[in-house]
């Protein structure tokens, strides 16, 4: 019984000293570089995807998720355009209204699983285009951790890394127009 005591307070040790220190952005930029043709990929698709892409001129920002088409959201089972609820819309719906094809779609969903983000989105932005991943795995597992993998056509400065109080935040190059940024809390 004793042995099995000393072992529970030798692992709570472990686990606790493994809880300092600061987080690294080194696990998004592996799976980036494993997974760099597929964002690429999914780059490549949504600025295909011309309504999209020229409502996204209009609203600010459109995008493709399992719970993101167009400028509509779903929430608790129930889409949004903005803020108005639209009873009675499906993805179905959603997709003919698009003019993206079932099987177009659901290959988005499998890109976006293999890059573990759940939505691609589009903005355009004083002329600069603009394509980015919201991350949905915390590859950060000891801290509380978000990033966004992004992609620009010209990229003017990107900020390399900075801390506020109990906050870390940065962004890194990654390859062709590809950034990580990130913020953990620590």
């Amino acid at each position: 019984m004793s042995k099995v005591i000393c072992i529970g307070i030798l692992i709570a040790s472990l686990q606790l000293l493994a809880c300092t220190g600061e987080p690294s952005p080194e696990p998004y930029v592996r799976h980036f570089a494993a997974n760099s043709d597929v964002f690429d990929q999914l780059r490549d698709m949504l600025r295909e995807e011309s309504m999209i892409v020229e409502e996204a001129l209009t609203t600010g920002a459109g995008g493709i998720g399992a719970d993101r088409i167009g400028r509509f959201h779903r929430f608790d089972g129930v889409w949004y355009d903005d803020i108005v609820e639209r009873p009675g819309l499906s993805v179905d719906t959603l997709l003919r209204q698009y003019a993206i094809a079932p099987a177009r779609y659901a290959k988005f969903l499998e890109l976006l699983d293999q890059t573990q983000a759940q939505v691609v989105q589009y903005k355009n932005d004083e002329g600069h285009e603009w394509i980015w991943l919201t991350d949905t795995h915390d590859r950060f597992p000891r801290f509380k951790c978000m990033a966004l993998y992004f992609w620009i056509e010209s990229p003017g400065e990107v900020s390399k890394r900075s801390s506020i109080g109990q906050f870390v935040q940065g962004a890194i190059a990654l390859d062709d127009g590809w950034y990580l940024t990130y913020g953990c809390d620590v």
